[in-house]
């Protein structure tokens, strides 16, 4: 019987199927010729004598076990199975997916939209909108209330920082207000930032705005001082070297005239709340000018954004070198309110798992207002395509966050991936795109490295990994991405798994709850 309901389920899949029925113990010829996968429903017991019978299938790539008496390391027909290079599914796979087509069936779509709403809850608020709506306080000459803020470790170290500057941060329950200083402060000790690249920038570019003459002495975790130096000190005009484990920045530098988007948009962001502070402390408008390649342009965007809640007047206009960016200040601010969204790119792993597990269907919008757009909030529709076309090709070169959730989809759906226009893979925590086709090697799909990306095909034959423990390589989003496919394959973890309290702390939290509310 279980036999027949399996062939039946493939037949109305469209695949060809045949059972093949043993008779006291003995089996007949296989019915199928070159069969790809076999489906086992044979009791346990039987299987060791059975394997014994069977002849030698080359062109099988998949067993399944549909049993689970007998764990996975001692299933015959998974020893039968591994030596000869096939792929081998357990029972408890196999009767946890059986178990999640019915809970679709059964349960309503309130109830399991109340379960990814649930889910959705374990995402931090946009650290993002959360580091800029801290680096207003050095702006605006008015209290700052941020309504829940998002609490991982660098929004901690850029709000830190800021209070050494002579900011006053209060928490009232989940928010926390800001009162800035009528005089910004040089610290006179060094600031840790820990491996925040983004606390590293902004603090980098608005040391213009302290008091000209001092030194802004930064400390950071080993894996950041050994990141590139080269954006920052081309916008400084500076040499600048980690010299026993202290960085200084000469504060109160002149506000560049120019800053290029070819490898980030947090120095240009820097910049322009410090333009912004000057257009309202003198009384007229500042500018700037956005050149080179366009990277991560909504983030500028978002920056601008902020600033017009704020009261501030802000025009963007095209210029032949790039995009040129005016400032000015509307007098009569009145007390800031910023009502943070959940961060997008913490929302994308959220989605791949409950789509995965067919819960819910990717959220196509974060907020109830685009006030503060971000640009990683393109993924539900990348998603979408991606499982809808079974191939994509996207650059990310204005969202660069996404290569990993998007590539770990593609291997959770088995969809090929080539992701373009984004050297900057190679300047984040790790080297990206090149842990994530090591990643995607070692679970036996086919996958390259290009100069500005990278290709994933997991269409094609795969083979179990040989390593339980998967190198994170320090990076959050890449630690996130192996969490993902623990999904499909519970066996796997990440080497680092607190590595992942950078951004989103809460996550294997988040993946606690769903394998308790999800077979």
């Amino acid at each position: 019987g279980a036999g027949q309901a399996v062939k039946i389920a493939l037949e109305d899949r469209g695949f060809g199927a045949k059972v093949w029925r043993r008779t006291d113990g003995a089996l007949p010829p296989t019915p199928c010729q070159n069969p790809t996968a076999l489906v086992s429903t044979w009791p346990a017991s039987a299987g060791e004598s059975l394997t014994k019978q069977f002849p030698e299938f080359s062109s099988l790539r998949l067993a399944i076990d549909a049993q689970f008496s007998t764990a996975a390391t001692d299933a015959p027909l998974r020893k039968w199975a591994e030596p000869r290079g096939i792929a081998y599914l357990h029972g408890h796979e196999w009767w946890r997916r059986q178990a999640r087509r019915q809970a679709i069936h059964f349960l309503s779509s309130g109830e399991r939209e109340k379960i990814a709403q649930e889910a959705r809850g374990f995402c931090p608020a946009s650290k993002s909108e959360t580091m800029r709506g801290l680096a207003l306080a050095l702006v605006v000459g008015t209290p700052v209330q941020l309504r829940g803020p998002s609490l991982c470790e660098d929004t901690e170290y850029f709000r830190g920082a800021i209070s050494k500057f002579g900011v006053q941060i209060k928490d009232i329950g989940p928010d926390w207000l800001l009162i800035p200083p009528e005089q910004l402060l040089v610290p006179d000790f060094p600031l840790y930032v820990g491996e925040s690249a983004t606390a590293l920038r902004f603090l980098a570019s608005m040391a213009s705005l302290l008091p000209h003459g001092g030194k802004l002495r930064l400390k950071a975790a080993s894996s950041l001082q050994r990141r590139s130096l080269t954006p920052i000190e081309e916008v400084l005009g500076i040499k600048l070297a980690w010299q026993e484990g202290q960085l200084e920045i000469p504060s109160g530098l002149a506000i560049p005239k120019q800053v290029a988007l070819n490898d980030t948009s947090q120095l240009a962001s820097g910049y322009i709340f410090a333009l912004a502070r000057k257009a309202r402390m003198e009384n007229c408008e500042k500018t700037i000018l956005l050149g080179g390649q366009f990277r991560s342009l909504p983030y500028v965007r978002m920056t601008l954004a902020i600033l017009r809640h704020c009261g501030f007047h802000c025009r963007e206009e095209a210029a032949p070198e790039g995009i040129r960016i005016g400032i000015s200040f509307v007098p009569g601010i009145k007390p800031i309110v910023l009502s943070l969204d959940r961060d997008a790119s913490g929302l994308a792993y959220v989605d791949i798992a409950l789509k995965f597990l067919g819960i819910a269907e990717p959220m196509n919008s974060n907020t109830q207002n685009e006030l503060l757009p971000q640009g990683d909030s393109i993924f539900p529709s990348l998603l979408m395509q991606l499982h809808r076309e079974r191939s994509l090709e996207v650059s990310l070169a204005e969202t660069p966050d996404l290569a990993p959730p998007l590539a770990c989809a593609a291997m959770l759906f088995s969809r090929s991936l080539r992701v373009h226009s984004t050297p900057h893979l190679e300047g984040k925590e790790c080297h990206r795109g090149a842990a994530l086709v090591d990643l995607a090697r070692g679970l036996g799909l086919v996958a390259d490295i290009a100069l500005d990306g990278f290709y994933i095909d997991a269409n094609a034959q795969r083979a179990l990994p040989k390593e339980k423990i998967l190198p994170a390589r320090g990076d959050h989003r890449i630690a996130m991405g192996i969490g993902l496919l623990s999904l499909a394959r519970p066996e796997i973890q990440p080497d680092d798994p607190g590595c992942v309290a950078k951004s989103f702390p809460r996550y294997w939290d988040l993946l606690d709850y769903l394998q308790r509310v999800w077979p």
